[in-house]
């Protein structure tokens, strides 16, 4: 693992593994709960954008792909407001890194090319 990532995962695991007290002081460590909350939040970002890039590089015949770009031929969504879809996720994810949704496909396929 390189650096970044074992420091991802200290971050991710270290945060949640004390107790925060009931008047809402910190934890040995000093993490609150909302800072524990955002460390595991961007560590699901980034964890949900790998698995779409791992998806992008996929080929076409790969049933997780399909599943990416299919799209329901009947059937109706629930009143109020709709579930968040997977694509709908990505592109949440993505403004929140500041990609561009137009070019992220490019991007993903340039780890090809050399940036592994």
């Amino acid at each position: 693992m390189t650096g970044e990532k074992v420091a991802c995962l200290h971050d991710a695991t270290s945060a949640f593994d004390h107790e925060d007290n009931l008047d809402g002081q910190s934890d040995k460590q000093g993490h609150t709960r909302s800072d524990r909350a955002a460390i595991y939040g961007r560590f699901l970002i980034r964890k949900n954008l790998r698995w779409t890039g791992h998806l992008m590089r996929m080929s076409l015949d790969r049933l997780p792909k399909q599943l990416l770009y299919s799209q329901l031929s009947s059937g109706h969504r629930k009143r109020g407001r709709p579930r968040l879809r997977f694509k709908d996720t990505i592109k949440r994810n993505l403004k929140l890194r500041d990609i561009k949704t137009d070019s992220w496909t490019s991007l993903s396929q340039q780890r090809d090319k050399g940036e592994q």
